[in-house]
């Protein structure tokens, strides 16, 4: 091609897209508003179900049946020693169950401390972050959801005692725990 012919191109790109961009500029584009107000609805809609759910502390009946023994007879042995009343049993249950973590927890020393509701919430946290496919942290007396897919320490969305009754920030609950959950609680406090 010689000059002349790519500058006559050229002109009649130049033309084309100037009739196309005036054509533009006189189309009235308030008839497509709807079908805008449409789309945006059905993403926004598309949106929300993929949102995380809300899940809760659910362990498998094996863990439960064995946490909730071994948290009740933790409580019996502490009302005989003394006349405070524990509030939560904090323990690590291993995923498979086997006589060698019975015999482990046993030699285990149990630790008794007490929390504000803003620490109970922490410890619920630490509870979502620290689960691992070995190990569980098996809370007795506390009930939480959360949203796993939120910030950390924001994590927990409400939070309540076994009888039902939510969890103050400033009032202070007695807590059992190993030394474990002890050491990750403090470790979990000063990040």
């Amino acid at each position: 091609m010689n000059t002349g012919t790519t500058k006559r191109l050229k002109r009649r790109f130049k033309k084309k897209l100037y009739h196309f961009l005036l054509a533009l500029n006189e189309i009235d584009f308030s008839i497509f508003r709807p079908v805008c107000y449409l789309l945006l609805l059905a993403g926004m809609l598309l949106a929300l179900t993929k949102l995380p759910t809300t899940e809760t502390n659910n362990l498998t009946s094996k863990n439960v049946t064995f946490g909730n023994t071994l948290a009740a007879s933790i409580r019996t042995a502490v009302s005989t020693e003394s006349d405070q009343p524990v509030d939560i049993v904090a323990l690590f249950l291993s995923e498979n169950l086997s006589e060698d973590t019975i015999s482990t927890l046993q030699d285990e020393t149990l630790y008794s401390f007490y929390l504000t509701g803003q620490e109970l919430s922490y410890l619920a946290e630490g509870a979502i972050t620290t689960a691992s496919e070995e190990t569980i942290l098996y809370l007795d007396g506390l009930n939480y959801t959360y949203h796993k897919n939120r910030l950390p320490f924001n994590r927990v969305t409400s939070l309540s005692t076994a009888a039902g009754s939510e969890i103050q920030n400033q009032l202070l609950y007695h807590v059992i725990s190993t030394e474990d959950i002890f050491s990750v609680f403090h470790y979990i406090s000063y990040r």
